[in-house]
């Protein structure tokens, strides 16, 4: 029901925790995590030694295009109804995201996005709390037939390519649809 996609180039340093993260999700079950490698270094050791907790796989691109077009390719090549981002630095705070997320995308079907609230580590090492945000795509879960619906699509940009998303999935969320900040703390 839900695809992750994790946008990768030379990631092994961080992605293990990543996947931990992900596999602590008491949703798991429903959930298809893909890496898109971005031409850089193999993860299959990596997808093998969490295979037997998380339903994982790696999709190579040829080309490296940065995280915007790896994401992309991901939403390409998978289908679930539902699609949450994840970067191979980040690690989701509890494990109950994804399920809290789903649960309200199944409950309230006009709901286009689910954001929750997140913290972001500085240089300096404080953090900073991100509440009602639509700038990253961190902490987010999608429909995937508002994204088909409206046609809405990475760009091949390098820089800012999340806000340009979030931008146009908030754009067109109007009337019916609409998005969900939720209130966790």
């Amino acid at each position: 029901m839900v695809d992750v996609i994790i946008p990768a180039y030379n990631a092994h340093n961080t992605i293990e925790d990543t996947l931990q993260s992900l596999a602590l999700q008491v949703s798991k079950d429903f959930m298809t995590v893909t890496i898109v490698n971005d031409n850089g270094d193999n993860y299959a050791d990596i997808v093998k030694k969490f295979k037997g907790r998380l339903n994982v796989k790696e999709l190579h691109k040829r080309v490296n295009g940065g995280a915007g077009q790896a994401r992309q390719y991901g939403i390409d090549h998978t289908s679930n109804p539902f699609i949450v981002f994840v970067d191979a630095d980040d690690v989701l705070p509890d494990i109950f995201t994804i399920h809290q997320q789903f649960d309200l995308m199944m409950r309230e079907q006009d709901c286009v996005m689910a954001s929750g609230n997140f913290l972001e580590e500085t240089p300096n090492g404080t953090y900073v709390a991100k509440t009602h945000d639509t700038t990253w795509l961190h902490g987010k879960m999608y429909r995937r037939s508002h994204i088909q619906k409206h046609h809405i699509h990475f760009s091949d940009l390098r820089l800012c390519e999340d806000v340009e998303f979030n931008m146009r999935v908030k754009l067109y969320a109007s009337g019916e649809e609409h998005i969900k900040f939720m209130t966790d703390k």
